[in-house]
């Protein structure tokens, strides 16, 4: 009477084979399904015995009926048929479901705006849904960041809200933000995109850390989110950010972010306790790129990544667009001419960060015999200096900068 039931077709169609078999087997006795008496039983009792069977035969059928449906009620009742609690979620159409490990569904939830789009060439709002045991209780909430379709006749870009759910699909909070940054003396403000988020993985309730960039020209924040909502604004960065990750160490956990720095030109990584109460992108005081109103506060270490000859050809931006933990280090990748063609740097894994080489894919380097033979590059790939002696970094520390210099294999000895 409180909740509704249900079973897949199939389950009672498996059930109602495995009583075939008797069935049939009772069956065969006569064409018509009724065991018949012998003829001198017939003769002398021929009458009675027919309306008796008939009868039985009645009761039986009824009795099976009933039995049929009890048995169906405890399998749709039972908690092996229940959905069980959700292990995965995403959109659908204008809603979002979850699923359990049987892949049955567990809820929906349908949203009264409608949802933009999801294409191959823009997939990210399909990644972006999440399950957590948020509060540290054994239940599983899921954590979704919706993108509604702009209203065009107000709205040029699409408006994103991070939904947390219950396990049972209720909404339990929501975080659309709202504010305006201001670098110089120009405001940057809604509608922002939420990109990235992670969440911690300490006992009881958990911390999540979400990334948005402004719409048109990409100042970021990292915001901190606690279990129940409430929110804070932790890190700001002059640029796009692009990329989040949380690592622990045997010093606690970090905060590892990584974008691009309007006024460097270049790919930036930000190094920063979990638990510090703000930091910003480090700036050129008096300048449109630094942050005005913002509380003190600087990254552990902010790494500013240098641009290739090959890259400053092809590919007027690079940034960082993806952080790896491995076991005794970080691994950096840096979209230099795309996001294929990489520059990868290793990091120590320690509460003091430091780059201890430089990798590149392996379309990289055939980039620069192409470049040859078109005559815009001027020497030979055995010559380059980039390769023989990679760019060195900037690292900005301790509230100063220093450069960095890096090795890989191609290095001068």
């Amino acid at each position: 009477r409180r909740s509704g039931v249900c079973a897949f077709t199939a389950e009672i169609d498996a059930w109602f084979e495995g009583l075939r078999p008797g069935l049939l087997a009772a069956a065969a006795e006569q064409p018509n399904g009724v065991s018949v008496p012998s003829m001198e039983a017939a003769a002398s009792v021929a009458t009675p015995v027919r309306s008796a069977r008939s009868l039985r035969l009645r009761w039986l059928a009824a009795g099976g009926a009933l039995a049929a449906l009890a048995i169906v009620a405890a399998l749709l009742i039972s908690p092996r048929f229940r959905p069980g609690p959700p292990v995965r979620a995403g959109f659908a159409g204008n809603s979002i479901q979850a699923w359990d490990i049987s892949s049955r569904l567990v809820w929906q939830y349908q949203f009264s705006q409608p949802l933009a789009t999801v294409t191959p060439e823009d997939p990210a709002q399909a990644g972006n849904v999440r399950v957590y045991d948020l509060f540290g209780n054994g239940k599983k909430e899921v954590l979704a960041i919706a993108r509604f379709a702009p209203n065009q006749s107000v709205e040029e870009f699409p408006t994103e809200a991070l939904y947390c759910f219950s396990q049972s699909g209720r909404v339990l909070w929501k975080y659309e933000p709202n504010f305006t940054l201001t670098f110089g003396s120009r405001g940057y403000g809604p509608p922002w995109m939420l990109q990235e988020l992670t969440v911690s993985d300490n006992p009881g309730p958990k911390t999540i850390w979400l990334l948005g960039v402004e719409a048109v020209w990409s100042k970021s924040f990292v915001a901190r989110i606690g279990a129940g909502g409430d929110s804070s604004i932790q890190f700001v960065n002059s640029g796009m950010l692009a990329s989040l990750n949380r690592i622990v160490t045997a010093q606690g956990g970090y905060l590892w972010i990584g974008g691009f720095n309007d006024e460097y030109d270049s790919g930036s990584l930000a190094i920063m306790k979990d638990d510090q109460p703000f930091a910003s992108s480090p700036q050129t005081s008096g300048t449109r790129f630094a942050c005005q109103g913002c509380p003190p506060g600087a990254p552990l270490a902010y790494f500013v990544f240098p641009h290739y000859e090959i890259g400053r050809l092809l590919n007027p931006v690079n940034y960082i667009e993806n952080i790896f933990p491995e076991r005794n280090a970080v691994e950096i990748v840096q979209s230099e001419v795309s996001n294929v063609d990489t520059v990868i740097y290793q990091f120590s894994n320690t509460n003091s960060p430091a780059v201890m080489r430089v990798d590149y894919s392996e379309t990289f380097w055939p980039h620069h015999k192409e470049l040859e033979r078109q005559g815009k590059i001027h020497h030979t790939l055995a010559e380059c200096p980039d390769r023989l002696h990679p760019p060195p970094l900037r690292v900005f520390e301790n509230g100063s900068w220093r450069t960095v210099n890096v090795i890989s294999d191609y290095s001068k000895k």
